[in-house]
């Protein structure tokens, strides 16, 4: 409100109609409300070099997923701070962009990891999950629609730690692939984080999803050179604060509500998911 205080102070109320300082109010909430709560928060360290299987460390060196953001999508965040503090997310309110969308944004989020093996006559089963958090999923500019808050999910599993499929999240299901069939940077699939063009399927509105990237596709993310990208990793049983143990890390994360989105590598969400959208012919995992 600061903007119209000056406005008032220096101009007399009347040199302006009533709905000249209305439409100016209206604006500055519209901006002002896209920030509420967010917050900007330094990435914890990377951290599932200490996980104890030193095949399943390699699995994630080898074929974590790579990311893009569309230009009609958020950019990805922490969750969580280093001391602990839950970030607040964005309100769906201005742009579908507005306020999340970084430029040092690899600096300011995570890629939170999680993992489950079981061998059973002598094959062995592994499933790698990773999710990215973003402070908001809005369907339109400035009408809004959607929810603060969003977490999208890969999952990507192997057997005798070969991969064989992966699976991303898109509107609270997924979308399974063979690894044949999966693009890839490398050994690394590529996964794209967007939003329909058409702001409506029916009457539906459409908020943001993961896919994977289509044949050929060129970054649309701008900064960091064009390539794609992850942010750093940090595993389940691995991750930590500034003086805040892992212990504790888990159990905020547990105990944490992101609204109408979830986080799936927690303890209540972990085995249900990747039990989900689990390959034919794997074993159910228990974890």
């Amino acid at each position: 409100m600061a903007i119209i205080n000056n406005i008032i102070e220096n101009k007399t109320m009347s040199s302006y109609s009533k709905s000249t300082v209305k439409c100016l109010m209206l604006g500055i909430s519209l901006v002002s409300f896209s920030s509420t709560y967010a917050h900007e928060f330094p990435s914890l360290d990377k951290a599932y070099q200490s996980i104890p299987d030193a095949s399943q460390v390699s699995l994630v060196e080898q074929y974590y997923p790579v990311f893009d953001f569309t230009g009609n999508s958020c950019l990805p965040a922490a969750a969580i701070s280093r001391t602990g503090k839950k970030n607040g997310g964005l309100g769906t309110s201005g742009t579908i962009t507005g306020d999340c969308r970084k430029h040092k944004f690899l600096t300011a989020s995570n890629t939170y990891h999680r993992w489950t093996s079981q061998t059973i006559n002598g094959v062995s089963y592994s499933a790698h999950l990773y999710d990215l958090y973003f402070e908001k999923d809005q369907v339109a500019n400035y009408v809004g629609g959607g929810h603060r808050h969003d977490v999208e999910t890969v999952i990507i599993y192997f057997t005798n730690l070969q991969p064989t499929h992966v699976a991303v999240s898109a509107h609270g299901d997924y979308s399974l692939r063979a690894w044949s069939g999966v693009p890839k940077e490398g050994n690394h699939p590529k996964v794209v984080y967007y939003k329909d063009p058409d702001p409506y399927v029916g009457i539906i509105p459409l908020t943001h999803s993961f896919r994977f990237a289509h044949s050929g596709e060129s970054v649309s993310n701008p900064y960091y050179n064009g390539a794609w990208v992850t942010p750093t990793i940090v595993s389940w049983y691995e991750m930590k604060g500034d003086g805040v143990t892992n212990s504790t890390m888990r159990d905020l994360f547990n105990g944490y509500s992101y609204g109408k989105a979830s986080f799936k590598f927690k303890d209540s969400n972990f085995t249900k998911t990747i039990n989900k959208t689990i390959p034919a012919g794997y074993p159910v995992f228990t974890d």
